[in-house]
């Protein structure tokens, strides 16, 4: 897992779709022996895996290679040279989210490669793949560019100024203040814009209400420990027919 971590970019979206992923898990995971007083299962009880156990980064990598159109050595090149993901495609012409659809491919076929090789149930393995492809979802309706533009505005400076920030090691909480902007106004403004893309999409059915509960609730739980945002607008949200 070393390999991916260290690419920022390529770790950074794997872990926006399986991020919550292994969190599945957890309510099989009290004991690896069951004792004489739980009732028998029908299956084998399976040990929590780590991530990546669940994610082959060379095929990871060799989609998002092929998605840019370049070989695994030029993406390796570019990662070591400390070039990010979102950078690298938008040097090369080829959209972001073309990227994405690439990874959560090769993402899915490690899934599915884990449950052949025994490392997860093939009901664990349908529970991950749906949060994968409810935050695939919610990515292709509101993205990292998208995040980073409402990031800018709020700050008061352009997308290439922020980039430019956190390209020198600024982090977003140190420019924030160096700016005079309160964090929590940003995330607001964040998760605010967030909703009204997920209420535009399930006004064009491209989403049900159901599934855009669901990702907004996962968005209000990200940023929760970073700002004083309450689920006032979700339950708003949900009551809308």
């Amino acid at each position: 897992m070393n390999k991916v971590t260290k690419s920022v970019g390529i770790a950074l979206v794997a872990i926006l779709l399986i991020a919550g992923a292994t969190a599945v898990f957890a309510q099989n995971n009290e004991s690896d022996t069951p004792t004489t007083n739980q009732p028998q299962e029908s299956a084998p009880r399976i040990q929590r895996p780590n991530p990546g156990q669940l994610l082959d980064r060379e095929l990871i990598e060799q989609a998002i290679a092929e998605a840019l159109g370049i070989s695994v050595e030029e993406l390796q090149a570019a990662r070591d040279e400390g070039t990010r993901l979102p950078e690298l495609a938008d040097e090369l012409g080829v959209e972001m989210a073309d990227v994405v659809d690439a990874i959560a491919e090769a993402v899915e076929e490690s899934i599915a490669q884990a449950v052949v090789d025994g490392v997860i149930t093939q009901e664990q393995a349908d529970r991950i793949l749906a949060r994968i492809d409810l935050r695939h979802l919610s990515y292709n309706i509101f993205n990292l560019e998208d995040a980073a533009a409402v990031t800018a505005d709020t700050l008061g400076i352009s997308v290439e100024e922020l980039q430019a920030a956190l390209a020198d090691g600024t982090t977003l909480l140190e420019l924030a203040d160096e700016l005079g902007v309160e964090m929590v106004d940003v995330q607001t403004a964040v998760f605010n814009t967030r909703v009204d893309a997920v209420q535009q999409a399930l006004a064009d059915e491209l989403v049900t209400p159901q599934q855009a509960n669901q990702i907004l609730r996962l968005s209000w739980r990200s940023q929760r420990p970073f700002s004083n945002l309450r689920p006032g607008r979700l339950q708003q949200f949900a009551s809308q027919p």
